[in-house]
């Protein structure tokens, strides 16, 4: 299982659970895009994540990772 953490325009933190059949680091890698912000700001991230159209802020594993 992984859960996919969101950050909404209110600035709550919406989450997606759902079932993945491989790790979760490697899931991650190969299904979030990495984007670089076109707007560069002084003390603020240079990349953002993003899955199926929403942006992602972190995900979390749970339960035993296939081996």
């Amino acid at each position: 299982m992984i859960t996919l953490m969101y950050l909404t325009f209110g600035g709550d933190i919406k989450l997606d659970t759902f079932e993945i059949q491989t790790s979760c680091s490697s899931w991650f890698h190969h299904n979030v895009k990495v984007h670089e912000t076109k707007k560069k700001v002084f003390m603020k991230n240079l990349y953002y994540h993003e899955y199926e159209g929403k942006r992602v802020t972190g995900y979390i594993c749970g339960g035993h990772e296939p081996g």
